[in-house]
């Protein structure tokens, strides 16, 4: 049965990656409350298949519409819309096809290679170590997850301290409830991401000026074979390994995301080409290193979550939640508590990454026809389910305002231009992070010198503030350089739907 649902997850997560406006991180959402009764096992099968349809599906409408399906294949608008364009639209769907498998798989292998050792090392760290980990995770997420430093900080603090409502872990006390006893149990974790990666989305869009809605019309398209020769293949080998360690390593750090691997790849790929001039007018090369970079990341983000317990981007996060629904404890001891069933997730993930390619292949005249329906028809629906999921999480509509508090947080937040990232991992971070400081203090008898004593913690603090401070550097240097130089229109509008 795993099987089937891995197909059935490939499917809709390809479907929900094409369409702009959608993404793999909504459909899991709208998946999570179906899996309740489900067994664990066919339950992640169902969201491995998400996750790698939902990534992949994006370079389909980035190719023949010209607007990305998700945020990760913002830069394959760059390269494959214009190859599209200048008569090779299926030269382009099949540069994208192949190499956001082979992105795919070369994330997974360091996965599979990676992530089971890394817990084994984490099993000998204590209790303030661990929190000086979560400490530094939290810190690339307000850096990296918006251009301003300082909103980042703000945004993640606020999800750090909406994640303390309820009772507290470590000594029952209740906290910021006001009163209201449905609160000890602190925010649903589900209902608060829904809300934020979903809802708030929808809001946002629903205020938008109209003018600026996307156009579906579809570039007409014949695919044959993959649209590359032998020699093309080889001549690009250093460019997709080059972007798939990239989108490898972006991945495995917390809170970063497709889209960062995807812009830096594609710059990296430009700056060591021999013929950069090509970049922007349907280039092979920016198509290989877009691809094979936000694919990679997959296998990247998947590394943190298994082995530590913190999600590596905006899907992973929405993981580790439904890892909790589903009675897991994410972290260290995951592989050693519950080792066959992380396996089965491995299985599961090459798996999809195989039937992916093949129904984006052969299925395309399908999720072509996705493309032109309208976002009008399918706000309302998306909307219904949302909200009966929400229900059906603790059978109370309690949960539905939980949803609709953090949907007009992520509302606000947009319209001023904060990223909403940070929320969410904050939320799901910072109660981990206060748990450990504790319980880490507490064997030191409220000692600060624990901290001090060891060289793990001070290691994770030291780069903590180091990379903020070389960020905040960087800020500087980049507000200038777009007041001297302005920055690439195509690429802000990107940068904007990255949530």
């Amino acid at each position: 049965s795993s099987y089937v649902f891995i197909l059935l997850g490939s499917i809709t997560g390809l479907i929900f990656g094409c369409i702009p406006g959608l993404s793999g991180s909504i459909c899991l959402i709208l998946a999570i409350p179906l899996t309740f009764s489900m067994k664990s096992v066919d339950a992640f099968a169902l969201f491995m298949g998400v996750f790698i349809g939902g990534c992949s599906g994006g370079l389909i409408s980035a190719i023949l519409i010209g607007v990305p399906g998700t945020a990760s294949c913002a830069a394959t608008v760059l390269d494959g819309h214009p190859m599209a364009r200048n008569g090779e639209p299926g030269r382009a769907l099949g540069l994208g096809i192949f190499y956001s498998f082979f992105g795919t798989v070369l994330g997974l292998l360091v996965l599979f290679t990676v992530a089971e050792p890394l817990s084994r090392i984490a099993l000998k760290l204590g209790a303030i170590e661990l929190f000086s980990i979560i400490l530094f995770a939290l810190s690339l997420v307000s850096v990296l997850a918006g251009k301003d430093l300082i909103k980042g900080w703000i945004v993640a603090l606020v999800g750090f301290n909406l994640g303390m409502v309820g009772m507290s872990s470590v000594d029952g006390v209740p906290r910021m409830i006001f009163g209201i006893n449905k609160l000890t149990s602190g925010f649903a974790s589900t209902a608060a991401m829904t809300g934020i990666f979903v809802v708030g989305s929808l809001f946002t869009a629903s205020v938008a000026d109209k003018s600026n809605r996307v156009k579906r019309n579809p570039i007409n398209y014949k695919i044959k074979g993959f649209g590359f020769t032998f020699k093309e293949f080889v001549s690009n080998i250093p460019n997709m390994i080059r972007s798939g360690v990239l989108g490898i390593f972006i991945g495995i750090l917390p809170g970063i995301g497709g889209i960062t691997a995807n812009l830096l790849s594609y710059s990296v790929a430009k700056s060591f080409s021999k013929e950069p001039d090509k970049f922007g007018k349907g280039s092979m090369e920016g198509i290989v290193a877009s691809e094979t970079s936000n694919n990679a990341c997959i296998g990247g983000s998947m590394v943190p979550l298994l082995a530590l317990g913190i999600p590596g981007d905006g899907f992973t996060t929405l993981l580790l939640g439904a890892l909790m629904l589903h009675d897991f404890n994410p972290g260290p001891t995951l592989f050693q508590i519950n080792g066959p069933f992380c396996y089965a997730i491995f299985a599961a993930l090459i798996i999809a990454a195989i039937l992916v390619v093949v129904i984006e292949y052969f299925g395309l005249p399908v999720l072509v026809q996705t493309l032109k329906i309208k976002t009008q028809v399918l706000m309302p629906i998306i909307m219904v389910l949302v909200m009966v999921g929400c229900i059906s999480i603790k059978n109370r509509i309690f949960e539905c305002y939980i949803l609709l508090l953090f949907a007009f947080i992520a509302y606000v937040f947009r319209k001023f231009k904060f990223s909403t990232t940070p929320v969410i991992l904050g939320f799901i971070l910072g109660p981990s992070a206060e748990k450990y400081l504790r319980r880490g203090l507490a064997v030191g008898n409220y000692n600060l010198n624990i901290i001090l004593k060891s060289p793990v913690c001070m290691v994770f603090i030291a780069l903590a503030i180091v990379l903020s401070i070389l960020f905040l550097q960087k800020e500087k240097r980049d507000r200038k350089r777009i007041e001297k130089y302005g920055e690439d229109s195509r690429i802000t509008e990107m940068k904007k739907n990255d949530d």
